[in-house]
């Protein structure tokens, strides 16, 4: 197999013969030599399917001086790249300013040192394939950019379809006479959150939030995993205690080490106005009474699901009458860095919801909590940020 790099090709363009000939001994060991006497036959040969790579161009020539060509070359899109080196008798500051200007890289003075010829066309020649070489690297960088931002784009789509499909909540929603809002951001393209509902029967209906550890691909795979295994049908949904212990047992298995989520599962059961929840980890779940401007904090202690495989988990009981609201959320809420540089925290949460939920209308409160959160929190967020509410309709 050959291996061995082509010979770099070198224009000379002087209108006299002799001194074509003189560079062309000169490069010749070393270079291919195309050679042109006047400017619009370079012109031609710079155009054309196989250009040098590298001009030696005269400055004093009849018709079209080296200067006018040079710049014509640097007008060209075709031709802009390629080096020009001035070879000139002169060797005055305004020629070279002139010829800077004109788009030249460099002089050559006459009379001729091969010496001095062979090192500059090495070293520009060297330079150029070293501008090639990063222009390749750009190119490649750029390709595999676009192919990433593509990819993620499309895991991105996908994931949105685990997401609750917008019709199913609305059927659920006038089933239970329910207003059902939600809001998820993540923290860049994939994220490690998400929620779901499922209607049981003609009075009950279950709701999950999930948040996985970490963010980003590592985390948007998980959603993907969890989802396969809610999708299995092997957790029992009347009992959101025995649901969180079936999910652990289930994801312990695959989960990379180290990796884990906290959920909140509750069943709502219309006919009994309660909420029966087990939580694993999450932030405490808000049940609102926007009628009474009342708030209940509940309990989200429990080991997150996936981090030991034989975690237990407990059901709790509050109640949840018409015109409940119950609130979840990510930690990106109740830990996120506001504007001001400090973490939000539980009680300063706390006493932002309940001053809403004593002025706002409850139809409203939902939309301005968010709109509030959006203004005291730093941007971008540094984490995938969550809230979901469910909220029982007066009849």
């Amino acid at each position: 197999m050959n291996t061995e790099m082509p010979r770099r090709t070198v224009l000379v363009v002087d209108d006299a013969p002799e001194n074509i000939q003189v560079l062309s001994a000169i490069l010749q060991p070393s270079y291919k030599v195309k050679a042109a006497t006047s400017g619009e036959r370079a012109l031609k040969i710079a155009r054309s399917d196989k250009p040098p790579d590298l001009i030696l161009l005269d400055i004093m020539m009849p018709e079209m001086d080296g200067y006018e060509v040079c710049k014509r070359l640097k007008q060209d899109p075709a031709t802009q790249n390629i080096p020009v080196i001035f070879v000139t008798a002169r060797d005055a500051e305004q020629d070279e300013a002139d010829g800077f200007a004109a788009g030249a890289i460099d002089f050559i003075t006459k009379p001729f040192s091969p010496l001095i010829v062979m090192a500059r066309v090495r070293n520009h020649l060297a330079l150029i394939g070293q501008r090639n070489k990063l222009r390749q690297l750009s190119d490649e960088l750029e390709e595999y950019r676009e192919r990433v931002a593509a990819e993620l784009a499309s895991a991105s789509a996908s994931q949105v379809v685990l997401l609750p499909d917008p019709g199913v909540v609305e059927e659920i929603a006038a089933s239970h006479r329910l207003s059902i809002q939600s809001k998820i951001v993540p923290c860049s393209e994939l994220g490690g959150d998400f929620w779901g509902i499922k209607d049981l029967d003609e009075d009950r209906f279950v709701v999950l939030i999930v948040d996985f550890s970490g963010h980003g691909i590592n985390a948007a795979i998980n959603t993907f995993r969890l989802h396969t295994v809610l999708n299995s049908g092997v957790a029992p949904d009347e009992n959101p205690a025995e649901f969180l212990k079936v999910i652990n047992s289930q994801l312990n298995e695959l989960l990379p080490m180290g990796q884990y989520a906290t959920m909140f599962f509750g069943l709502i059961d219309c006919a009994k106005d309660t909420l029966t929840y087990a939580s694993a980890g999450t932030p405490s779940p808000l049940i609102l009474q926007p009628d009474r401007g009342a708030m209940h904090i509940g309990n989200g202690e429990g080991l997150p699901v996936g981090m030991f495989d034989d975690s237990e988990y407990k059901n709790l009981v509050v109640d949840f009458p018409t015109g409940s609201m119950l609130l979840l959320y990510s930690d990106a809420v109740n830990e996120g860095k506001t504007k001001k540089g400090d973490r939000l925290g539980d009680e300063p949460l706390y006493e932002l919801i309940q001053e809403h939920l004593i002025i706002d209308p409850p139809e409203q409160l939902f939309d301005n909590l968010i709109d509030k959160f959006e203004k005291i929190f730093a941007h971008p967020m540094a984490d995938d940020f969550s809230v979901v509410s469910v909220r029982r309709l007066h009849e």
